[in-house]
């Protein structure tokens, strides 16, 4: 149960700190009409104008360069249009006060004059001695928000002795996902009291300009609030967990997708070894671990060295801390921008360390000692990689990353090294099929075809409807003809597909299983991979069997993944690959429907199933109408091509034994005695360790249910 709630008497005297023009209105609204109707006092103080606001700006004002005076006129307008919605609220335009710092600022203001921004708040929580206080929260998103929320909480902390009496809230407009909701008071609000807050959004004209919709949806959404004391610490965004003892501090950062290519910036803020307040900046290298500098951002000096790990989905940080003090709880922020001035996550306080551990702390992380030291991980554990939980980590990998390039090298000059050959055996059959397609793709044209197939038609133009062999998705041949326009109609063109498929596979089955059991097994995974005979030879034909490989073990990983991270974004990027491979190939619907089977029984994945389910269906029923379309007898053609691949019309007819004895001669010819041998050692490992390796028991599972096709199933026996 939530401990009490924000109750107003003619005895009260709330005051309410926002950092911009509107916040009254979009998150406070509700506890200000009750305030006045209860005949309590009240006072809003704002810290700055919010006039950094620079695209409804450049809209209304129709200017795009906006200098000083631009801005001082758009920030008086926010003052009038703030003293507006306060008027509607019930509150007299007296009661409002603007100090005028610098919107978008608030941040640098931690580093640059944090003491006179708590000195001066101080000054204001004293002068009008509260016994209610609504500040922002420090996880709020928006970095003014947060960081007023810092200056905030220092203040108060200064005047603790004589702020006892005081009821302090916090309160969170932006962000707020990961709050622990048995600490959020959520009260309903009446018709009348979201009648009146929506017309004091209303009021904030210079704001909806843009925002409309987005404005109007905090007047139905109930406003919530958390008791000071009450609010704990919370590992949020990029920070899954995170443990402290006297000497250092070490953070487990979650990777997702958007962090690939972006390297976030992490601040630390607290109280310096002279009692002074600073601000520290630490930004990872490109390498996988490494000393990194601490700079000061006040003065831009180097004041020590951290270290940064990454592997896997366990980046972690360990951040000595002798250059603060103890007296005060350190802050933490990591910032990478998520969509305009907004973070994705805001700060997070790591408390002193005093009493015992807290309810919350769950697991240890492994990089400090013991003693004295207190863990908080309020989201689920982060499954580290096998890499991580091996000794010498860093230099086993590097060491088995080495020996991968080198087998990555040898396969591409195996793949190159008669790439110029012309079309004369019967490997070479596909590749003049569909480069013959796109030849009559380009000199008859896109439009005119449809970026349909003619890979058998030699006539002349136009190809006649007859013309047109529709037994396949059109994106292969289309890839070879964007070759061709690209490089030229040349036989070494067409061949840069598969290849680059087939160079691609083995990067992703070497990141798949190093993420499942290590660079060691990765490395001889990909090695068994590039020296197989059914590689080097149909690695390199121009056909459906490199792309469709590709796109399965690029879905396998983005799904692996998101079991390890559980970002939605590697779900979405397996459903991507997933469509594309929808029209590569019809292999790709046997690998849907069987995730459709799989996800489909558990709560989690049912979600995905039935969208993976509909989007085969819908791809399908597109295929089949354009292919109607472009051909009248194209559907009887379809089915009767289905019939005698199956073996059962007359004059192509064979029997189910005659079928797996010719499959059993294929994998004879192109695997060796010892991949089987390897194979079966294999199960046998996974089999015996089920229980203590997640990460194998995870492949295996993966092969046996997903697995189809000759490349698949080689992909994962090793």
């Amino acid at each position: 149960m939530f401990p009490g709630k924000i109750a107003f008497d003619s005895a009260s005297r709330l005051l309410l700190i926002a950092a911009h023009p509107d916040d009254e209105a979009l998150g406070c609204s509700i506890v200000l009409q009750r305030a006045v109707r209860a005949g309590a006092s009240v006072q809003v103080v704002y810290a700055t104008d919010g006039e950094n606001n620079p695209w409804p700006q450049r809209l209304i004002a129709r200017k795009w360069r906006l200098d000083t005076r631009d801005r001082k006129r758009w920030g008086r307008m926010r003052r009038i249009e703030t003293l507006k919605a306060m008027s509607g609220l019930g509150v007299a335009a007296s009661n409002a006060r603007f100090l005028g710092w610098p919107d978008q600022g608030l941040t640098n203001l931690l580093a640059s004059n944090a003491q006179s921004a708590i000195g001066a708040f101080t000054r204001i929580i004293r002068d009008w001695s509260p016994t209610h206080l609504l500040v922002p929260s420090i996880t709020d998103t928006h970095p003014d928000h947060s960081a007023l929320g810092i200056v905030l909480r220092l203040a108060l902390a200064e005047l603790l002795p004589t702020a006892v009496d005081v009821s302090v809230w916090t309160y969170a407009i932006h962000g707020l996902k990961r709050a622990s909701l048995e600490h959020v008071w959520l009260d309903r609000q009446s018709p009348s009291e979201t009648a009146r807050k929506t017309h004091a959004i209303r009021c904030h004209r210079t704001q909806l300009r843009l925002s409309h919709r987005r404005f109007l949806a905090y007047a139905e959404r109930p406003e919530r609030f958390i008791r000071l004391a009450a609010e704990e610490p919370l590992a949020s965004g990029l920070i899954r967990s995170f443990s402290k003892q006297s000497s250092a501090v070490c953070l487990i950062l979650r990777r997702s997708i958007r962090t690939i290519f972006t390297r976030p910036m992490l601040f630390l803020f607290g109280q310096g070894a002279t009692e002074t307040l600073r601000c520290v900046a630490i930004r990872p290298s490109i390498g996988s671990a490494r000393r990194v500098e601490m700079r000061d951002i006040g003065n831009g000096r180097r004041v020590g060295f951290a270290l940064y790990e990454r592997r896997g989905f366990a980046s972690r940080f360990i951040i000595p801390t002798d250059i603060f003090g103890s007296a005060r709880a350190l802050f933490i922020k990591v910032k990478r921008t998520r969509f305009r001035f907004f973070d994705e996550a805001g700060w997070l306080e790591i408390p002193a360390i005093t009493g015992a551990l807290p309810a919350q702390a769950s697991t240890l992380v492994p990089a400090l000692s013991p003693a004295k030291q207190v863990v908080f991980a309020l989201e689920p554990p982060i499954r580290p990689t096998a890499d991580i939980r091996r000794p010498n980590t860093v230099q086993s990998y590097r060491r088995w990353a080495v020996v991968f390039a080198a087998v990555f090298v040898s396969l591409a000059a195996a793949f190159f090294a008669n790439i110029n050959r012309p079309w004369t055996d019967m490997l070479d059959f596909n590749g003049a099929v569909w480069s013959q397609s796109a030849h009559n793709i380009l000199r008859a044209g896109l439009a005119q075809t449809s970026g349909a197939s003619s890979g058998f038609y030699f006539g002349p133009l136009p190809i006649p409807p007859s013309g047109y062999y529709l037994h396949h998705p059109p994106l292969l041949h289309l890839a070879v003809t964007a070759l061709f326009a690209v490089f030229g109609e040349h036989e070494w063109v067409a061949r840069l597909l598969p290849i680059g498929c087939s160079l691609m596979s083995v990067v992703l089955l070497w990141s798949l299983v190093c993420s499942c059991a290590g660079s060691r097994t990765a490395t001889l995974s990909a090695a068994v991979f590039a020296t197989l005979p059914m590689e080097l030879r149909y690695g390199q034909m121009v056909n459906f069997e490199p792309c469709v490989l590709m796109l399965i073990l690029g879905a396998r990983l983005c799904l692996r993944y998101w079991h390890l991270s559980g970002d939605p974004l590697w779900k979405h990027g397996a459903l991507g690959l997933i469509f594309v491979g929808f029209w590569v190939d019809w292999a790709m619907y046997l690998f849907g429907v069987s995730l459709c089977l799989w996800f489909g029984q558990s709560r989690k994945g049912r979600r995905f199933a039935w969208t993976l389910l509909i989007v085969a269906l819908l791809s399908a029923a597109l295929y089949l109408l354009r292919i109607r379309l472009l051909r009248p007898d194209a559907w009887e053609n379809l089915s009767h091509t289905f019939v005698v691949r199956l073996g059962s019309s007359g004059t192509d007819h064979f029997t189910e034994l005659q079928w797996i004895s010719r499959v059993f001669n294929s994998l004879l010819a192109h695997f060796f005695i010892l991949n089987w041998m390897l194979a079966a050692a294999g199960a046998v490992i996974v089999l015996r360790n089920r229980l203590r390796n997640e990460g194998s028991l995870w492949l295996l599972r993966a092969y046996l249910r997903h697995c189809h096709g000759r490349h698949f199933r080689r992909s994962f026996s090793k």
